[in-house]
């Protein structure tokens, strides 16, 4: 069902996940067993929503799927980034419900807990020894996922997007230092306050540094700043 819902395949994933809701409600598994089946199938079924334009379907699914994703994350610590890839995903349906003040929200709760440690004033557990206990390498994926979208969205919803964005990434440049890349998530943003501020000998300087590092997956930040 989740890959056909992937090609927009509606008849068939309809097919098959009404298959699926009726084999785990006569399963006759244990509760136990019905709490993992569950954290693997929620998104899913989210996901599945998203595509299909049921946005408030989606939204609450994702919540539900944060839920339960934090009942084993002490349990399992890398659980912690799926629990905030769902938090993510709560973001991207409120962009396609053209929310961004409340997509701004989450995305800025997130990059504010890995990139400054500030705890999300959100529902669900947080803290830092939740953050510390997972791998480094997948806070800084996470981490460039969020801020990368973040980049596509002030491209792509200028309005009033931009404004929330440019205002944001001013104020990135006290990082928890440690992650990869990280140099270039402070030059962008210094290149970012060089913008703001008119400061065109600043923003050329911090926009080269960008451009010349190596990562390719910095290529949006590049672009954004060329088109300045």
């Amino acid at each position: 069902g989740f890959e056909a819902a992937k090609k927009s395949n509606f008849d068939i994933a309809d097919y098959y996940y009404k298959k699926g809701e009726d084999v785990i409600k006569n399963s006759g598994f244990d509760d136990n067993i019905l709490k993992y089946l569950n954290i693997y199938v929620t998104p899913k079924l989210s996901y599945y929503h998203y595509k299909k334009g049921n946005y408030e379907t989606a939204n609450e699914l994702t919540w539900k799927s944060l839920f339960e994703t934090e009942e084993i994350e002490t349990e399992f610590p890398n659980m912690h980034m799926a629990k905030i890839q769902q938090l993510h995903n709560i973001a991207r349906v409120a962009v396609k419900q053209k929310k961004y003040d409340e997509a701004h929200t989450y995305e800025k709760a997130i990059l504010d807990y890995h990139m400054l440690h500030k705890i999300p004033d959100l529902p669900g557990k947080w803290s830092t020894a939740l953050l510390k206990n997972c791998d480094e390498e997948l806070i800084s994926l996470m981490t460039f996922q969020v801020f990368s979208e973040k980049m596509v969205n002030l491209m792509l919803f200028p309005d009033v997007d931009e404004k929330l964005a440019l205002d944001y990434f001013v104020t990135l440049d006290q990082f928890v230092p440690g992650f990869p890349g990280d140099e270039t998530y402070i030059a962008f943003s210094k290149a970012i306050y060089s913008l703001k501020a008119s400061d065109d000998e600043a923003l050329l300087n911090y926009s080269e540094e960008v451009l010349s590092k190596g990562y390719t997956r910095f290529n949006a930040f590049k672009h954004y700043l060329i088109l300045q």
